[in-house]
């Protein structure tokens, strides 16, 4: 019995501490900087692949029919992609698969991530990357909205396809409505005096409202002195032609 829970003992002992190496292998900062740079790498691919997709994008999709694997194993298959077919396959699947031309938000958000490892703090990472990811899914479907399928589907299939199911739903007057009132809603919880700025905005209004009512019946008051005015002046003349008569 006690060899037994002395085996255990032993087992959790080295499970324990293959966590810890792991964790250690983590947190090691080769590892960190190794990782940054990959991320930073990255990046840079992602900006000159989609940079590139903008021209290129007419004369590899063709080629990008025949899947993954033959376009990798035939040679004959060339692609204008300024980063080759890693490049094209990429962007294609970032832009015309996914979030279209908001798809760039992804160049920062892997640039940042790789600067952050690198111990070079721009902005708070994982804020940066919950609110680019909210305006990279909004501004896919507002430019699916707007150009359709047009060009390269700008908006993205993502985009494209939410914009066909609002569309079906809610007709375009309340598709563009939503897009709208969303864009508000995004804008006051993402920067922080955005709801200050709204109600300082809608008091002026109120206010030009006011003056212009104000105006109104101060011209609508001015009119009737002068109507009443006339009136006066009519009715006297009436009261001296007789005068003159007799």
């Amino acid at each position: 019995m006690a060899k037994k829970s002395k085996n255990t003992k032993e087992k959790k002992e080295k499970k324990s501490l293959k966590d810890n190496n792991i964790i250690r292998f983590f947190k090691d900062e080769k590892f960190r900087i190794s990782l940054g740079l990959l991320l930073l790498g990255f990046s840079i691919l992602l900006c000159l692949s989609f940079t590139s997709y903008l021209f290129t994008w007419k004369a590899d999709q063709s080629m990008l029919g025949v899947g993954f694997q033959g376009l990798f194993t035939n040679s004959d298959f060339s692609v204008e992609n300024w980063m080759g077919k890693i490049g094209a396959l990429i962007s294609n699947h970032f832009i015309y698969n996914w979030f279209g031309l908001p798809s760039f938000s992804f160049v920062l958000i892997f640039g940042v991530f790789g600067l952050r490892l690198l111990n070079i703090k721009l902005t708070n990472v994982w804020r940066f990357l919950f609110v680019s990811l909210i305006f990279t899914i909004w501004l896919s479907v507002a430019l699916a909205a707007f150009f359709k399928d047009n060009y390269f589907m700008v908006g993205g299939s993502h985009g494209y396809f939410i914009y066909l199911w609002l569309n079906a739903l809610v007709g375009k007057i309340g598709t563009y409505t939503i897009l709208v009132i969303s864009a508000i809603i995004i804008i006051i919880y993402t920067f922080k005096n955005s709801l200050s700025w709204f109600k300082t905005k809608i008091n002026d209004i109120k206010a030009i409202k006011s003056d212009d009512l104000l105006e109104d019946d101060s011209d609508s008051y001015k009119q009737d002195l002068e109507e009443i005015g006339k009136d006066n002046e009519t009715d006297e003349n009436a009261e001296i032609v007789p005068n003159i008569v007799d």
